[in-house]
């Protein structure tokens, strides 16, 4: 795993310490496999007005999300982020599977067009990791919405990749501009994206065969 964080790190041109990296990742491993998803109301999985309901999952999945809710939940704990979202990349779209604190976006195409409105279909397209310090400045230039940007606020997103490069999907997170995320926080964003190759890529087997 060591490695592969390295690796991601490089990649990505992050400068943080990868033991830091490590010890959240395997913190959250753990805990991808140990989630007591129990304590999850399964039955507000798929709310219309959040999710597109032709993406809906083989309840047999509905465990693997349940854990993805589970682990989101402690990495925006230790974030203090406003939010925090997983987006899918399937066919050429974003879907949010996971999310905190702001409306919701079912789907959304990512193309260029997108790529100047909503950060995570900006890292989606382009496989790297963009962190905005100020919304407000992109919004004026053009480089984000205002229709998903509204506030001044700060944002960055991760790509989900696989070993060899491919986007699977996008840790994506929004702050005030006036909170400060240190490396030690930011750690556990990374080893989010790292822990979750595997099983976002065993649900987006499951989306396409649906």
């Amino acid at each position: 795993m060591k490695q592969r964080i390295r690796s991601y790190l490089l990649e990505q041109g992050i400068d943080i310490d990868d033991n830091m990296v490590k010890d959240t990742a395997q913190v959250l491993g753990i805990l991808l496999i140990q989630a007591n998803i129990e304590s999850i109301d399964k039955s507000n999985i798929w709310k219309q007005d959040e999710v597109d309901l032709s993406f809906r999952l083989p309840e047999n999945m509905e465990d693997t999300l349940c854990c993805l809710f589970a682990v989101c939940d402690t990495v925006k704990t230790h974030l203090l982020s406003s939010s925090l979202s997983i987006f899918l990349l399937n066919n050429q779209e974003i879907i949010r599977v996971s999310h905190s604190g702001k409306p919701q976006i079912s789907t959304m195409p990512v193309n260029n067009q997108t790529a100047h409105q909503h950060l995570a279909a900006r890292v989606a397209l382009s496989a790297w990791f963009n962190q905005v310090k100020c919304t407000d400045e992109w919004v004026q230039n053009g480089e984000l919405s205002a229709e998903f940007y509204p506030n001044n606020m700060q944002c960055w997103a991760l790509p989900i990749c696989t070993e060899t490069g491919s986007v699977l999907g996008v840790v994506y997170g929004e702050n005030a501009v006036s909170q400060t995320i240190d490396n030690q926080q930011f750690a556990w964003a990374l080893g989010l994206a790292i822990v979750l190759c595997d099983s976002i890529e065993h649900l987006l087997q499951h989306f396409q065969a649906a």
